[in-house]
Parts: C-alpha cells; sequence; structure tokens
C-alpha cells in the first residue's frame, strides 16, 4: 500500500499545484491587459532595462538571433568567472582555477541546459562561480525554453511576430522562475536546509576522526535545480568524501519532513511542464479548454 501512496502523492501534488503556477505564467508571459497597474509598470521596468532591444518586434529570425547572441554572451561571461574564480570574492575555501577543457564542457553543458557535470560543485567552485556562473545559468536557461515555447506558440497562431525575445526572457525570469523558487527556498530554509556563505564546518565524527562538511548556499540551489529540471553544479555536503557530487543525495539537501517529494525531482520538476498536453491541444485547435495554460497560449 505505502508503495503506491508515494506515487500518487506526488501525481496529486503535481497536478493541485500545476494550476497556481499555470496562473501564474500566464500572468507573466502575457502581455498586460491594462495599461496601467503593477503588471504594466513591471513591463515598464522591463522596457528601461532592455531599452529599445526590448520593445522591437521581432519575426521568427530576429528572434532565433537574439536567442543565439544571447546563449553566447552567457556562455563567455560565466566562462570568464568560472575561470578566474580564484580571483574573484566569495571564495571562503580557496578553490582555485579550473582546467580549461573542464570549464568549457561545464559551460557548453549549463548554458544548453544539458548540465553535464565533470566535477564536485562543493570541492572545485567558489561560491561565486556557483551563484554568478551555474546558478545563473540555472535560472536563464529554463527561461529561454519558456521563451522559445512562447515564440513557437504565437507562431503557430498565425502571428508574424513572435514577440521579443529579450522581454520575454525577463519576463521567464523574474515574473515566473524567481516567484516560486523564492517561495520554495524560503520554505526549505524554515525546515532546516543550509543557506549560507560561510565556508567549510569542521566537525569531530562519533569515532573521534575529523570530517570537513561542504555548506553553501544548498536551499536557493536545489530550488531552481529541480525547478528548471537542471543538474548538479553546486554544493553537495556529502560529496566531499566521495569526491563527486551526487545531485542531492545527502540528507541535508531534504531538510523538510517531505524533502523526498520535492527530490524525487517530480514534484517541482513537473510544475511547467505538467499543462504541456493541454497546450498542445488547444494549439491544435481543440474546444473546450479553459484552463489558465490554456489561457496563456491563446493570449501569447
Amino acid at each position: 500500500m505505502q508503495s503506491l501512496l508515494y506515487p500518487a502523492l506526488v501525481i496529486a501534488l503535481s497536478i493541485l499545484v500545476s494550476w497556481p503556477v499555470g496562473k501564474l505564467a500566464t500572468w507573466g508571459m502575457c502581455d498586460p491587459q491594462e495599461k496601467s497597474g503593477f503588471r504594466h509598470g513591471l513591463d515598464a521596468l522591463f522596457v528601461k532595462i532592455g531599452g529599445r532591444a526590448a520593445t522591437v518586434g521581432q519575426d521568427w529570425k530576429r528572434y532565433t538571433l537574439a536567442m543565439l547572441l544571447f546563449n553566447a554572451i552567457i556562455f563567455t561571461v560565466a566562462f570568464l568567472v568560472m575561470g578566474f574564480q580564484h580571483l574573484l570574492p566569495l571564495n571562503p575555501d580557496g578553490m582555485g582555477p579550473l582546467e580549461p577543457s573542464l570549464i568549457f564542457n561545464t559551460m557548453a553543458s549549463f548554458t544548453s541546459n544539458t548540465n553535464l557535470q565533470h566535477y564536485s560543485g562543493e570541492q572545485a567552485l567558489s561560491y561565486f562561480s556557483q551563484l554568478f556562473s551555474i546558478m545563473w545559468l540555472q535560472y536563464v536557461t529554463p527561461a529561454t525554453g519558456l521563451c522559445v515555447l512562447a515564440a513557437i506558440a504565437r507562431g503557430l497562431s498565425g502571428k508574424a511576430v513572435f514577440g521579443n525575445f529579450y522581454m520575454d526572457l525577463m519576463r521567464a525570469t523574474f515574473l515566473v522562475l524567481i516567484p516560486i523558487c523564492v517561495i520554495t527556498a524560503t520554505m526549505l530554509v524554515l525546515g532546516g536546509l543550509v543557506m549560507t556563505l560561510d565556508g567549510s564546518a569542521v566537525a569531530t565524527t562519533l569515532e573521534g576522526a575529523k570530517q570537513t562538511i561542504a555548506r553553501g548556499p544548498v536551499a536557493a540551489f536545489l530550488t531552481i535545480k529541480d525547478l528548471g529540471t537542471n543538474g548538479g553544479g553546486g554544493p553537495d555536503p556529502r560529496a566531499g568524501r566521495r569526491g563527486r557530487s551526487r545531485s542531492g543525495d545527502p540528507p541535508s539537501d531534504n531538510g523538510l519532513p517531505a524533502g523526498g517529494l520535492r527530490r524525487a525531482p517530480v514534484l517541482p520538476g513537473h510544475l511547467l511542464p505538467a499543462p504541456a498536453p493541454a497546450r498542445r491541444r488547444d494549439l491544435r485547435g481543440h474546444a473546450g479548454l479553459h484552463g489558465p495554460q490554456d489561457r496563456l497560449l491563446r493570449r501569447l
């Protein structure tokens, strides 16, 4: 009976939580319906940040070019951050530079959101590299996927203008991903999950041996890692003994009693793709779909 209860609970929670997430995505990714108010003010702020580049409508060629250009830029920036981490702040454990081919492999992987990991994050990366290289990519690459979905929806609806990639990117990052992650990470921290910029802790085991325990901004990492279906890259407090990150295995990755549900990675990993079948039916012109995810595609 218990073997059936766990998957049933995960499926039920995924369906339940995907509804408000779909409403959030509808609110965040679509143009504001009113020319005033909080939502319009956010878009006005994005226009100030992005300038003219965030206001010009793009056809599919310009939208694709903007996406590829952005990916080239984030690859370069993240490569430099990781390559010069020994000269940058937030390095309490004195991490040195990584081998160039390893940096290239990591950046190519995380930029494409495939996240192949050939290193142990807590043994190889400073907090600065973890936050402004790995975690940054774990936000903007899933956001890029949301942008592509929005662009495809507009194109399949017959629109010649696919939107603006830079505006969509800011909407997906700041209005969809970050709010979900802030709420989830706060719950994990309240449940006892590690969230600190202090260096590794040295503990004495019951046998009297000294053990170095890696710490770091674990709650922030795990939230976006699961939501964006990313791989590892950040701190894994148990990998120091094994020499390689296990992408969320250690007990310290599960501060809440329901931590296993978060680490499934079913629950957070299904919040964004769960409504996909309904979205596809709506794009093909089927009637009778009235959920928030379907309204999102009709309004895009």
